[in-house]
């Protein structure tokens, strides 16, 4: 199984959206998570100043699904793998797998997960 050895509980952002459709948030620090893929351990070093937008919840489902929750860790690692600022070797493919899985691990239903 997939999953994260390490939630940053003090993850501070810096709340940069235009717009309730437009969510886009700022990691003020670095911010490391350890996670396991493929019974591989790894860590990612997200960089202070890092945008995201957490979850792409269409915002006709923010009332089931909140983008900004304890999932933070997951979406945020997701995040950066697709970003071109990520020196972590996975496919996007690879990158949306381990994210179903945290957020399997961390709690949410299968069908949220689809959403």
């Amino acid at each position: 199984m997939n999953l994260i050895k390490s939630d940053p509980k003090n993850l501070i952002l810096v709340d940069l959206s235009d717009s309730e459709d437009n969510p886009k948030f700022e990691i003020y620090c670095e911010t490391r998570i350890n996670y396991l893929f493929r019974n591989q351990s790894y860590e990612a070093i997200i960089p202070k100043g890092f945008t995201t937008d957490f979850g792409s919840v269409p915002k006709k489902f923010r009332s089931i699904i909140s983008n900004v929750s304890k999932f933070n860790v997951a979406w945020l690692l997701h995040d950066y793998m697709y970003s071109k600022s990520c020196n972590i070797n996975i496919s996007k493919s690879d990158a949306d797998i381990l994210l179903r899985r945290n957020l399997e691990y961390l709690g949410m239903s299968y069908i949220d997960r689809w959403i």
